[in-house]
C-alpha cells in the first residue's frame, strides 16, 4: 500500500467520529439579518424534526428552508450549530416549509421570478439545481448550498437535491448505490423545473453528486421527449469522483452538450486520492487536471490546484476558499448572474 494512504485513513476515520452539522433553529427568527432560500427536493427518507436521514424513499419530498447567515463569519465558513443556536455566529433555520408535489415546488420557484433581482441581466429567468456529495448528511447540504448562495451573491432561485448519501467515509459502496438509486428522482425534478417558467436551469455538482448528475443525463437524454436538454445553459461539476474512463463515455451520450460544460479540479485534492484508493485506484476526473484526458473538446477542464490551502481535505475549494470567492465576484458587478462569472474566470 503507498505510504501515503494510512494517513488518509486516519483523517476518514476521524471524520467519521466527528462532529456532523444538524439543523438548529433560531430561537428569535426576527434576529436573523441575513436570510437566504433554499429550495429542496430530496429522496431521503424523512426523520422527525423536518429533517432528512441517510434511509432511501422512493417518493420525493420537497420543502424550503429559511437559513439564517451569521454576520460574523468569513467567505468559504460555516459555523454549525450546537446546542442553543447563536445567530451571529451559527448557521441556522428560521423557518421551513413543506410541500405535497413537485408542482407545489415549481410554483414557488416561480414566485422567486417577479422579484427583478432574480432575473440575469438579459432578462432570463434562471434556476440552479445544486447536487451533493458523498459523506454528506442533509444539513450539511443544506448548509452548504446556503452559503454558496450567500458568498457568490446569488439571487436566482438554487434547489438543492438530497440523495440518500450514509455520511460516514466507510460506508463508501453505500453511497456509490445510492447514487444509482437517486437517479429516478433525480430526473423527475429536472423535468420538473424544465417545464417551470425558467428559461434556463444550471446544474452544480460536487464529488460524487458529479456522478449522480452524469447518470441522470444519461438517462434523461434517451428520453426524446424531455424538455430538459433544451433548458440546461450550464453544467459545473466540482471535484468530481467519477472514473475518468467512465466519464468520457457518460459525455459521449449527450448531445447536445450544454454550451458550458465546465469541470474544476485540483492536483491537491486529498479526499480523491483516498476514494481513488477505496474505488480500485482508477483515475479520478477531478484531481486529473490535464485537459487532454477528457476527449471532449467542449469541455472546459479548469484546475484550482494554485487556491489550495495545505490544511483540509482540498476537495470543495470552489467553496470553502475566500480568496477563490473574491477573485470570481470581481469578475463581473452584476449580482444578479453569478454562474456565467465561472465562464468568465475561465476566459482569463
Amino acid at each position: 500500500m503507498n505510504s501515503g494512504y494510512p494517513a488518509l485513513l486516519f483523517v476518514a476515520l476521524l471524520a467519521a467520529c466527528a462532529p456532523r452539522g444538524e439543523l438548529g433553529y433560531t430561537a428569535s427568527p426576527d434576529q436573523a439579518e441575513q436570510i437566504e432560500t433554499v429550495f429542496v427536493a430530496t429522496s431521503r427518507a424523512k426523520e422527525a424534526g423536518g429533517g432528512f436521514g441517510g434511509g432511501r424513499s422512493k417518493t420525493l419530498s420537497f420543502a424550503s428552508y429559511e437559513v439564517s447567515i451569521p454576520n460574523a463569519r468569513e467567505p468559504g465558513t460555516i459555523k454549525w450549530p450546537s446546542g442553543l443556536v447563536d445567530p451571529d455566529t451559527d448557521f441556522a433555520i428560521a423557518d421551513q416549509d413543506q410541500f405535497a408535489s413537485i408542482t407545489a415546488l415549481k410554483t414557488q420557484v416561480e414566485r422567486t421570478f417577479l422579484e427583478p433581482a432574480a432575473v440575469d441581466k438579459d432578462g432570463k429567468r434562471e434556476v440552479t439545481v445544486f447536487i451533493h456529495g458523498f459523506n454528506t448528511n442533509f444539513a450539511e447540504a443544506l448548509y452548504r448550498v446556503a452559503q454558496i448562495k450567500h458568498d457568490y451573491r446569488q439571487k436566482a432561485p438554487m434547489v438543492l437535491y438530497s440523495w440518500p448519501s450514509a455520511a460516514n467515509p466507510r460506508l463508501y459502496v453505500y453511497d456509490r448505490d445510492s447514487v444509482l438509486f437517486a437517479r429516478n428522482g433525480l430526473a423527475e425534478l429536472l423535468n420538473g423545473l424544465a417545464r417551470s417558467r425558467a428559461d434556463k436551469i444550471s446544474l452544480v455538482a460536487h464529488s460524487m453528486g458529479a456522478n449522480l448528475l452524469m447518470e441522470t443525463l444519461r438517462q434523461i437524454y434517451q428520453d426524446s421527449n424531455s424538455p430538459v436538454p433544451a433548458k440546461i445553459a450550464t453544467v459545473v461539476l466540482i471535484s468530481p469522483d467519477i472514473d475518468i474512463d467512465l466519464f468520457n463515455q457518460q459525455v459521449s451520450t449527450l448531445e447536445p452538450l450544454p454550451e458550458q460544460f465546465v469541470v474544476f479540479g485540483s492536483g491537491k485534492d486529498k479526499a480523491l486520492r483516498f476514494l481513488r484508493f477505496l474505488a480500485g485506484k482508477p483515475r479520478r476526473v477531478g484531481n486529473n487536471v490535464d485537459p487532454g484526458k477528457v476527449e471532449d473538446d467542449r469541455i472546459t477542464v479548469y484546475d484550482l490546484t494554485e487556491f489550495a490551502s495545505d490544511r483540509g481535505l482540498g476537495h470543495f475549494i470552489l467553496a470553502d476558499s475566500a480568496a477563490l470567492i473574491a477573485l470570481i465576484n470581481r469578475l463581473d458587478g452584476d449580482a444578479n448572474d453569478a454562474l456565467p462569472t465561472f465562464q468568465q474566470l475561465l476566459d482569463r
